[in-house]
């Protein structure tokens, strides 16, 4: 329930900051065309060389597309706690490294990485975590600088859940947090072959 009008500009200003950093390592390996062509490893030997705000937001992409690798393989397992996990990180570097997220998007995965799976009171003060057992993973999504977050719940916590989180969110910014309900379904697929 918060807009913010930083999307079309930030992202152009993200963009921009990534490719300053691409032609960096261009200098070094003409082969490389985007950041998915460079390695932390590379990233961290010519830090000094970057500006900071470069260095982190090309850090942030060169870790994600590694974090993503990891979800897929977690996701093949089905090891969700792997995944979970996964998704805090994405958000933290979403807040911290790429500073597309907002204060009600940090507030409502911190929430969310505190619950402990049962009605809580709701709290404005989330720097104390409880547990974790309820929720295994949470962050923002969409374009950034407001939008939603996602999270994966376990199904028997499901409505202490969303209580909480409404709870919470209505102490903290007043407003009446929308929730939705949802599970994961297979991408588009074969389901019935007539050959």
């Amino acid at each position: 329930m918060v807009k913010h009008s930083l999307v079309d500009s930030e992202y152009n200003t993200r963009r921009a900051e990534c490719e300053e950093g691409v032609a960096l390592f261009q200098k070094y390996d003409p082969s490389v065309k985007t950041l998915r062509d460079v390695k932390i490893s590379v990233l961290r030997k010519h830090k000094t060389e970057l500006r900071p705000v470069v260095f982190k937001r090309c850090k942030y992409v060169i870790e994600e597309i590694s974090r993503v690798e990891k979800a897929c393989k977690a996701l093949k397992k089905n090891d969700l706690v792997t995944f979970g996990k996964l998704m805090f990180q994405t958000h933290d570097g979403l807040q911290n490294e790429y500073a597309v997220s907002c204060k009600e998007l940090d507030f409502l995965v911190q929430a969310a990485r505190h619950f402990n799976g049962k009605r809580q009171q709701p709290k404005s003060d989330i720097s104390n975590p409880t547990s974790t057992e309820g929720v295994l993973g949470a962050r923002m999504m969409g374009g950034g600088f407001g939008g939603c977050t996602i999270n994966l719940v376990r199904t028997d916590a499901v409505d202490a859940f969303i209580q909480d989180m409404k709870a919470a969110y209505l102490t903290q910014f007043n407003i009446d947090l929308p929730c939705f309900v949802t599970t994961p379904k297979n991408g588009v697929e074969v389901i019935l072959n007539e050959n």
